[in-house]
């Protein structure tokens, strides 16, 4: 990973935080569930991926690891999957293959 930059869109505007590393990658996530609280919906771009995140409307299980989701928490999106906390930390801490 070099130079990698995410892109945290809402309501108010877009902004570029940087996802170099696994720490800026937490900080990234503490940013996006702060906003979320705070906008309702914030979407994410980083590399390939595309997330949205938002205040869940209804309890939903995780896509990826069956956990509940409760109604109000904030959960994520990507594509049709939705997934909680702790599975976006972990998508967000795999690197991308080269050239993609």
């Amino acid at each position: 990973m070099s130079n990698a930059l995410a892109k945290v869109s809402d309501e108010t505007g877009d902004m570029f935080l940087p996802a170099d590393t696994p720490y800026d990658r937490d900080v990234l996530l503490e940013h996006l569930q702060a906003a979320v609280r705070a906008h309702r919906e914030v979407r994410l771009e980083l590399e390939e991926r595309r997330l949205t995140g938002t205040h869940g409307e209804h309890a939903q299980d995780c896509a990826q690891c069956g956990r509940a989701i409760a109604q109000g928490v904030v959960q994520y999106t990507s594509g049709l999957r939705t997934l909680c906390l702790r599975c976006v930390r972990q998508v967000l801490q795999e690197e991308q293959p080269a050239g993609q």
